[in-house]
């Protein structure tokens, strides 16, 4: 028997995702999964989580590897369409991303290198 959200067993059942108690007790695990190592970074390179349109932020949310470690960011539809596309019209912004990927991730990169912190937010002024 799964316990329930103030502990007690005889209270009305609760969904796994919504049980309090031990982790082995509701079947989940406490461990979170180690990260790449910084020694080598092709395997943090392999491991970066793939970029995704964020709709309710209106940004492509996305990750870059600065010195071994995973940089987490982000840039708006408007910026990408401004700076990349500005001629389109109703242009996928996870496409522009993908297309102009090594220039957008350039300039994170030399944002990190100035001292921002994640998230670092990519603006039309660092892409000129």
């Amino acid at each position: 028997m799964k316990p329930t959200i103030d502990g007690n067993l005889n209270s009305a059942q609760v969904p796994d995702t919504m049980a309090v108690g031990n982790a082995a007790e509701v079947g989940h695990t406490t461990e979170a999964p180690a990260p790449p190592s910084a020694e080598s970074p092709a395997s943090v390179d392999a491991a970066v989580q793939a970029p995704f349109f964020h709709s309710d932020s209106s940004c492509v949310r996305f990750w870059v590897v600065v010195d071994g470690q995973q940089v987490g960011a982000m840039i708006s539809r408007d910026t990408l369409h401004y700076a990349f596309r500005p001629q389109a019209q109703g242009e996928d912004p996870l496409a522009t991303y993908r297309a102009c990927s090594k220039e957008i991730d350039a300039a994170v990169q030399r944002r990190v290198a100035k001292g921002s912190i994640e998230p670092v937010i990519v603006r039309e002024f660092d892409l000129r």
